[in-house]
């Protein structure tokens, strides 16, 4: 798994994080040619909207499952020991469903782009 591990920027409406894949289980999602699979980069992105809601929120309690998934876009693979910056910006709250645009980059260059929609209990 991606794991964050530096807040980089916080306020209300966005929240910037840095990741790396897990040494543990980089085999497991790694392909052949040492490039992680898409669907990490979807979990980090969701986890970056859920942590900037809960944050902003200040509720610990509450647990946001995902339910919706839009425009999602990837630009090119990553590498292992690659780090990944990932950005969420609320963009909708509508009753216990949170919308966020989600954006990742490697050196400064987009990778991977999401509308991540959760539901909170």
């Amino acid at each position: 798994m991606l794991v964050i591990t530096q807040i980089i920027e916080y306020d209300e409406k966005r929240l910037i994080v840095a990741g790396r894949m897990h040494d543990s289980q980089c085999d497991l999602f790694i392909d052949d040619e040492h490039k992680i699979v898409e669907v990490l980069l979807v979990e980090m992105m969701g986890q970056t909207a859920e942590c900037l809601y809960r944050i902003a929120k200040r509720d610990r309690k509450s647990r946001g499952f995902l339910v919706r998934l839009d425009q999602v876009k990837f630009t090119r693979r990553v590498f292992r020991n690659e780090t990944v910056i990932t950005e969420a910006e609320l963009t909708k709250v509508f009753g216990k469903y949170v919308s966020a645009k989600c954006r990742s980059y490697v050196d400064g260059g987009l990778i991977a782009s999401a509308d991540i929609t959760h539901y909170y209990t």
